[in-house]
């Protein structure tokens, strides 16, 4: 039994993407499969006299012209016209051994709605002023109306050697107190401070062919109008300018009030046919966002 030729089967070499799901953005990490036909001068052979075949690769063999790829398997079936013809398929995988910084990065948006109680809204007749939720005598209405709004989900997976254990723990939670700005595949994206929030940043241990490293998942929240909570300054009392004691508002009747009266901002209570006065309230501490995501090679 001999060899009479050893050919790879010309089939382009542009990786099988659909292998492996996470690689599908690095063009590095993809799998690929060659295919040899190996012809013998008879029929008496097996698959492995067809593997063991000169120039066919061996598991674990570094790919010829790619990095982090090795041969990940290799099998053999018999031609169904030619008996002394073998068609060898040889797998190549991705490997992360020898990888350092980040890779297999992957940035995903998506829309997340949430609805809440709305106390200003636009006027109908012209679509743009800004006016109170508010019935015709300025009481606010009880239920009042609710608003829906869209924010932007960011999410960012990648591998690592390490985790940002500090960066995570400081942010988690918090939004960026400056403007936040980096490129992936050519597209920038910048955000201005106080609309992205870190919600989540899971991650775990993986072990892949003898390799371990870490996944990382990041899922940032876009608010266009920021994270900073407007509400309309109103109550059932005013504060006494002499004593800085709390006084009750009354009606002409002299009985409390049964709705909030609307407030100044200054403690006392709104003109009449003034325009409300929005408190702002920032809940979630100021964070370095960019320190979560300077260490990710992807973004620049």
């Amino acid at each position: 039994m001999s060899v009479i030729s050893v050919a790879k089967q010309s089939m382009g070499d542009s990786g099988d993407y659909s292998l492996n799901e996470s690689n599908r953005n690095n063009p590095v990490l993809r799998n690929t499969n060659w295919v040899f036909h190996v012809l013998f001068d008879t029929s008496a052979t097996e698959a492995d006299d067809a593997i063991t075949a000169s120039d066919i690769p061996s598991v674990g063999d570094n790919h010829p012209s790619r990095s982090y790829t090795r041969c990940k398997s290799i099998s053999a079936v018999r031609d169904g016209k030619n008996a002394c013809l073998w068609l060898v398929n040889v797998k190549w995988g991705s490997t992360t051994e020898g990888m350092t910084g980040t890779w297999d990065e992957h940035l995903e948006i998506d829309g997340v709605e949430f609805t809440q109680d709305a106390y200003f809204a636009f006027d109908a007749t012209d679509g743009t002023t800004e006016i109170a939720v508010a019935n015709s005598a300025g009481q606010a209405f009880d239920p009042t109306l609710t608003k829906t709004f869209y924010d932007s989900e960011i999410k960012i997976n990648f591998c690592s050697r390490s985790v940002p254990v500090d960066a995570i723990s400081a942010c988690l939670g918090g939004i960026n107190s400056d403007t936040v700005s980096f490129t992936v595949l050519g597209v920038a994206m910048s955000y201005a401070a106080k609309t992205l929030k870190l919600v989540a940043a899971p991650y775990q241990t993986v072990y892949e062919n003898g390799d371990n490293y870490w996944k990382i998942a990041y899922t940032i929240r876009y608010r266009a109008d920021t994270w900073v909570d407007k509400v309309i300054d109103q109550g059932y009392a005013t504060i006494d300018s002499d004593t800085g004691d709390l006084k009750i508002i009354k009606d002409a009747d002299g009985n409390p009030l049964n709705a909030p009266a609307k407030l100044d901002g200054s403690g006392q209570q709104l003109d009449s046919g003034g325009d409300p006065v929005y408190l702002q309230f920032q809940v979630p501490p100021l964070v370095d966002l960019m320190s979560c995501l300077d260490v990710i090679s992807g973004i620049g």
